[in-house]
């Protein structure tokens, strides 16, 4: 949990995967980001590149054989028959947590996004938290960030009436809402502790 982008898209033909793939290396190379190809396996027809901002969830820039973004989670999601679809349910959609890399971090990916969806994107959706994908306002993402970090320690106090771990930061709030759950609390004890996340 934390500040978070949300993206879908396709690639303006499959073939300019490669192309993608060996910008994006060069990209992190030149940043010191870590990446790591992700390679078809038999049940999955995905293949591509993570890529790792540094104390972000990683980007997956994976690909099914049409060109669409998509990651194993999702792709198995999706093609499950058990799964419910809800209208407009046909895209597949990725997410990365880069709450915990800064504004400098986030900012640096947005940017490598923008420069590489232009270049090899028939369409592309992103929905960032900070506004900075939109606005391209340093200030505002920075306003965001703090926000969202204010947020996080609320919520990880809150939890410690539960848990006894309020002193945690709120990196670890999502595990420790599983932990929570999967020791027998409900999401209704959860929901009953929480204050205004937006407190000073």
């Amino acid at each position: 949990m934390g500040l978070t982008i949300f993206y879908s898209g396709q690639l303006r033909s499959p073939q300019l995967q490669s192309s993608l793939i060996e910008e994006a290396i060069d990209l992190c190379d030149s940043l010191g980001w870590h990446y790591e190809p992700y390679p078809t396996m038999s049940n999955l027809p995905i293949e591509g590149i993570l890529l790792y901002p540094p104390q972000c969830e990683p980007v997956w820039l994976t690909f099914l054989p049409d060109g669409n973004l998509s990651n194993p989670q999702s792709y198995v999601f999706r093609n499950n028959p058990k799964t419910k679809k809800l209208p407009g349910d046909e895209t597949d959609r990725n997410s990365t947590i880069t709450q915990w890399g800064g504004p400098e971090v986030h900012i640096a990916l947005i940017n490598m996004l923008k420069y590489l969806t232009a270049k090899y994107f028939k369409h592309f959706n992103l929905i960032d938290e900070s506004e900075y994908w939109e606005s391209g306002n340093v200030e505002k993402c920075k306003d965001w960030f703090n926000m969202f970090a204010i947020w996080m320690k609320n919520m990880s106090v809150d939890l410690g009436a539960l848990d006894g771990r309020g002193h945690e930061t709120g990196e670890n709030f999502q595990s420790r809402v599983e932990d929570l759950l999967n020791g027998g609390k409900s999401m209704m004890d959860i929901l009953n502790v929480m204050g205004d996340p937006y407190r000073k």
